[in-house]
């Protein structure tokens, strides 16, 4: 057991998972990558004060 205080790091490994689902989903033709943001994530990406040049309605899975 660890105590509540403890820490786990998991953004490193938690790229990876995403990266390969989203490369299954584009391989089975559920998901295209060169398809805006917005089109699966409905008003979700859009950037505000410093991150404003973020907008899921012109960013693809390219684009980063």
């Amino acid at each position: 057991m660890v105590g509540a205080d403890a820490r786990l790091r998991v953004a490193s490994t938690t790229k990876i998972f995403t990266a390969v689902v989203v490369l299954q989903l584009a391989a089975k033709g559920r998901i295209r990558l060169d398809a805006p943001v917005e089109r699966y994530l409905p008003g979700v990406v859009r950037g505000t004060g410093a991150g404003a040049g973020i907008d899921g309605r012109a960013n693809t899975a390219w684009d980063r």
